[in-house]
């Protein structure tokens, strides 16, 4: 096994989908926060803190040409952010 490595421990499970020939994974961390990586084949990104307000799992998915990110927030409604893409600085 080999460790995704990460800014802040896992609390959750985390998610995993394949967008654009490149593996996306989510997750939600101990300090309340989602963190998202990806892996092009060859190399990882740095983890990208997407900000606080993360209680549950996040849900990665692929819809209508979009890849986007669903979860819970400590605040306990369901909210969602679309990739924009690596050259318009993730999600």
């Amino acid at each position: 096994w080999e460790t995704y490595g990460g800014t802040a421990k896992l609390t959750l499970q985390p998610a995993a989908a394949v967008y654009e020939n490149q593996l996306h994974v989510a997750y939600s961390g101990a300090d309340g926060h989602a963190y998202v990586a990806t892996y092009d084949g060859q190399s990882w990104s740095e983890w990208t803190d997407l900000g606080k307000n993360y209680a549950y799992d996040p849900y990665l998915y692929e819809y209508s040409g979009e890849l986007r990110i669903t979860y819970t927030g400590q605040n306990g409604y369901a909210s969602y952010k679309a990739y924009a893409g690596e050259e318009d600085a993730g999600y």
